[in-house]
């Protein structure tokens, strides 16, 4: 990703959002621990979303059926925001100690 959300995130100092998303989806489930069928599920705020739009380093690792789950209800439906909100900031870390 380029542009302004590269200046904008410190993340880009460590690897592309690729590599986190790469990483993430070799981690076990953030709601269940499961490790498999794990994929990349993008939390989004007011702030960073919009049709389409997929904020860099902003995902947890869910199963796939978690993910179908987050999608159907709604992701404060299926999780409080706190609860996204301290996730992503474990996985960010967890994969900057991993480097």
């Amino acid at each position: 990703m380029t542009g302004k959300a590269e200046r904008e995130s410190p993340w880009f100092r460590y690897g592309t959002d690729n590599q986190y998303q790469a990483w993430v989806r070799k981690q076990p489930s953030a709601l269940s621990g499961s490790t498999s069928n794990i994929v990349y599920a993008h939390y989004r705020t007011a702030r960073n979303s919009g049709i389409g739009i997929k904020p860099p380093f902003s995902g947890i690792p869910l199963t796939y059926i978690e993910h179908l789950e987050q999608h159907q209800i709604g992701q404060f439906n299926f999780m409080p925001r706190e609860w996204w909100v301290e996730q992503v900031n474990f996985h960010l870390n967890e994969w900057i100690k991993s480097l």
